[in-house]
């Protein structure tokens, strides 16, 4: 849509800056106050109304000698198109490598006169390789080449049962808990099938229990790999602290899935407070008689409690 702004003020016109936009009736109006301007009072006169264009694209990569240009981003969604990518018209199979750029207008048709009329609007057309045609920059879709590789399949059946996303190395596996996009309920991946219908997004579709979405939507949720003594789950690279049953000796580990988890002879916790706790609670450290003493003393539960746990600590040397 054209549209005109005031660049100089003559008797009785608006304000500077005053923009008109052109109507299919020919004439022009401005948004805010509803006037209406003839076309011919509007663009013959240069002196006080200035076309505003506004490009869609900017130019990035240029060959000073030959007059080309290899790079171009689009500003309305900041996607960059460069000689060579793989892209594709809107809405529309199939794909083509971009050969070439080219600033053009578009073409409304022929006058009364017979010549070629044009918007008068820059835009940025991009020719596919030979004999293929091309497109406008505005309605094309760049084609990203596969960005995953099937770890596991059933041959026979042609079940996957594990993808790998090339982009930034995640895995995702049948029974994989996952989040759609960043605030999305979690679900639990129950098939993943390769797309190719070209109506729907190309590439791994990943099923749940109420829907479906693309892999590059998809957010892997971290499995635990085993369970504290209070039931607590135990994520790759957790710091764990554990207790051994038989001596109370307490240390640390960082949890991998390699590493083995053996309750019988260990008690694993999340922090050193609830390790320390835990030798407290099970290591023998008092005599009958200061049991008796203290249960015995004046005072309600808690107090007799802390009593209790401070007398433990100072003699199992815990801080």
């Amino acid at each position: 849509m054209k549209k005109y702004k005031l660049i100089k003020e003559y008797p009785a016109s608006p304000k500077l800056g005053f923009i008109l936009f052109k109507r299919h009736c020919g004439t022009y109006h401005n948004i805010e106050t509803g006037n209406v301007y003839g076309s011919r009072m509007i663009e013959n006169q240069p002196e006080f109304w200035e076309e505003v264009v506004e490009k869609d694209y900017e130019i990035l990569k240029t060959c000073p000698i030959e007059g080309t240009f290899y790079s171009v981003k689009r500003l309305s969604d900041g996607e960059i198109f460069t000689v060579g990518d793989k892209a594709k018209t809107v809405d529309i199979n199939g794909r083509h490598s971009i050969r070439q750029f080219k600033i053009k207008q578009k073409c409304f048709g022929k006058n009364f006169s017979g010549n070629y009329t044009y918007d008068g609007i820059d835009r940025i057309w991009i020719d596919w390789e030979e004999n293929c045609g091309g497109n406008w920059l505005e309605s094309t879709e760049k084609v990203v080449e596969k960005d995953y590789q099937i770890l596991k399949s059933c041959p026979i059946e042609g079940t996957i049962y594990s993808v790998e996303r090339l982009s930034d190395g995640e895995v995702f596996t049948v029974g994989d808990k996952i989040k759609v996009y960043q605030h999305g309920s979690i679900h639990t991946i129950t098939e993943i099938s390769v797309n190719t219908h070209p109506l729907v997004k190309e590439g791994i579709w990943l099923r749940y229990d109420s829907g479906s979405c693309h892999m590059t939507h998809a957010i892997k949720q971290k499995q635990p790999i085993y369970l504290t003594h209070d039931g607590k789950d135990i994520f790759p690279k957790d710091i764990v602290w554990y207790v051994n049953k038989e001596n109370f000796y307490h240390d640390y580990i960082k949890a991998y899935p390699e590493v083995k988890f053996n309750s019988e002879i260990r008690a694993y916790f999340l922090t050193e407070e609830e390790a320390k706790k835990y030798i407290i609670e099970n290591k023998p450290a008092l005599s009958i008689k200061e049991f008796w003493e203290i249960t015995t003393m004046s005072g309600n539960y808690r107090v007799k409690s802390l009593v209790l746990e401070e007398l433990a600590k100072k003699r199992l040397n815990l801080k």
